[in-house]
């Protein structure tokens, strides 16, 4: 064998040994790291790297099925997407329940400062009650809410979680 062929045997080699990747960087809660890196292995995706609320991902550019993939991918993100915002549904409504009912209770007060300033204490009186009801009442209409909340949503996020678990097996069943 000559040099000549040696050389262009081994640039072969080399140029059938290069792996082109693309790269993916996820931005998600800290607690959805986990779910979220096993399910784009699923996909082809290697995790490089991770911290709290990042993860940093990889694959091989050349795979077969690549636009099946993409789409099943796409679908992945989007109900994945669905239960973090469900997920934070609970708190959000609750922390509005409570900041309305600190308003209104706001409202009466200072409808019952005007009322003492202009000495009538007994509007006074009957607006002072109801806003220092909505202040005391705030906290555990929250707790209602959010208890209230999650109980509506967990049907669901557990639907999206089996459906997201059928996507990542149809993506698997693809790489093979």
């Amino acid at each position: 064998m000559t040099a000549a062929n040696q050389i262009a045997q081994n640039a072969q080699q080399a140029a059938d040994d290069y792996v082109s990747y693309e790269y993916l960087t996820v931005t998600a809660a800290p607690d959805r790291n986990a779910v979220l890196a096993d399910g784009y292995r699923a996909f082809g995706w290697e995790l490089q790297d991770a911290d709290s609320r990042t993860l940093r991902l990889r694959r091989a550019r050349a795979i077969d099925n690549k636009t099946e993939l993409v789409r099943l991918q796409r679908r992945f993100e989007a109900q994945s997407a669905q239960i973090a915002n469900l997920d934070a549904a609970p708190a959000r409504n609750g922390r509005i329940a409570a900041l309305s009912l600190g308003l209104v209770g706001c409202a009466f007060l200072a409808g019952a400062t005007f009322a003492y300033l202009a000495s009538m204490i007994a509007l006074m009186i009957i607006l002072a009650v109801p806003g220092f009801a909505c202040w005391i009442a705030a906290y555990p209409a929250c707790r209602a809410v959010v208890a209230a909340t999650g109980r509506r949503a967990a049907p669901t996020i557990e639907r999206l979680y089996d459906l997201n678990d059928d996507v990542c097996r149809k993506a698997h069943a693809l790489l093979r």
